[in-house]
Parts: structure tokens; sequence; C-alpha cells
């Protein structure tokens, strides 16, 4: 009875050491995605806000290098400032095509304004996504590297009542949202590991208690 009473709890001991890590390592993925989802919201809601503020007769001008003088391009620059403190982001950005190339028509000025991509700079990173959504229209969050480094984005074209396509972008660190989702972790993590080995030893007892009564 003792031997089979304690590989009983041996097994126990497996399974529900299995079952914390499986537990663990799927509360992890979870949160990973309920941060990207929460971080996507965010991208989005910039791209409107950026959409509705910035005058439409604007986007149907900024089609060639003269079109937009520097003192506008800078108002622009603190508006688009003003939207990315509100949201948390990192860029926020509007570009057009222009036979078959993409040039910035909007830049946020981020720390400082030597940091603002200048009107009409072409965007010469391989980019699919915004290829692809120039081409039909739909929304796309990607996780992507360029020249500006390891980000979470999300791009929407939209298209002005004169019928020029223009391309709105939000960008976010991947970095940060990884210290975000770890974060999370720190806090909630250790509680639910808790809840999991006390339910686990609970069971054990219960099954050992049901062995015994048995016998």
């Amino acid at each position: 009875m003792f031997h089979n009473r304690r590989n009983i709890i041996v097994l126990l001991y497996c399974v529900s050491t299995a079952a914390l890590l499986f537990g663990g390592y799927l509360f992890a993925v979870q949160t990973w995605r309920n941060q990207l989802q929460a971080v996507d919201k965010d991208l989005f809601k910039a791209i409107v806000a950026l959409k509705n503020r910035i005058p439409e007769e604007y986007f149907d001008r900024a089609v060639t290098p003269d079109a937009v003088s520097q003192k506008e391009y800078a108002a622009n620059s603190h508006i688009l400032d003003s939207i990315n403190y509100r949201y948390d982001i990192a860029w926020l950005y509007s570009m057009v095509e222009v036979e078959g190339k993409f040039y910035h028509t909007n830049s946020n000025g981020t720390a400082s304004e030597e940091q603002r991509v200048p009107y009409f700079t072409e965007y010469t990173d391989d980019w699919k996504s915004l290829r692809l959504t120039s081409r039909d229209g739909k929304t796309r969050y990607d996780s992507e590297i360029d020249s500006y480094g390891e980000m979470r984005s999300c791009v929407r074209r939209f298209t002005t009542a004169k019928g020029q396509h223009y391309l709105v972008g939000a960008d976010i660190p991947l970095e940060k949202v990884r210290f975000l989702s770890w974060s999370y972790l720190e806090t909630f993590l250790p509680c639910t590991a808790g809840q999991q080995i006390f339910t686990a030893i609970t069971i054990s007892i219960l099954i050992i208690l049901s062995v015994g009564t048995i016998k």
C-alpha cells in the first residue's frame, strides 16, 4: 500500500508540474496576444486621428516635392506629435505613392524636430504590407524590421473626395510591446502559478485520501 501511494504521489507531482509549465506557457502566449491587440487598437486610433485632423485638401496637394511649405509641414508635425503623445506610440506618418515609389507627406517630430522625416523624403525600405495596402486598400497590421528599427505597425489607405489615395501608418517598437507584456507577467504570473499549485496539491491530497479509504 505504501509503495502504491508513493507512486501515486510521484505521478501527481509530475502531472502537476507539467500542468503548471503548460499553463504558464499558455498564460504568456495569451498575454502577448492581448498586448498586441491593445497596441493595434491604439495604432489604428492614431491613424484615424491623423486622417480627421489633417485637412483632406492637403493630401490632394501633397503629391509633388514643392507642393507643401516647410511651415505647413512643421505645423502638421506638431499635430502628429500630440496624437503620438495621446496614444503613446513612436511614429505617425502619411505617404503617397508616385510612379511606384513612396514619399513621406507627414511625419511626427518624435523626440526632437531633427528626427522628423523631411517632406517628400522617399521611403526606400521594401515593406510588403505598405505596397499591398496601397494596391488593395486593406488595413494591415505587421511586425517588421526596417531602417527605423523593429516595429509593430499598422497601415491604412484613405481616398479623398477627389480620388487621391494616400497612406497613413503608425509604429511602436516591438521592444516596448515585449516590455509591457513582461511587466504584466511579472505582476500576475506568480498569482496564477500559486493558484495552480494550490489546486494541484488539493487534488493530490484528495486522491491520496481516497486511495487510503478504498484500501
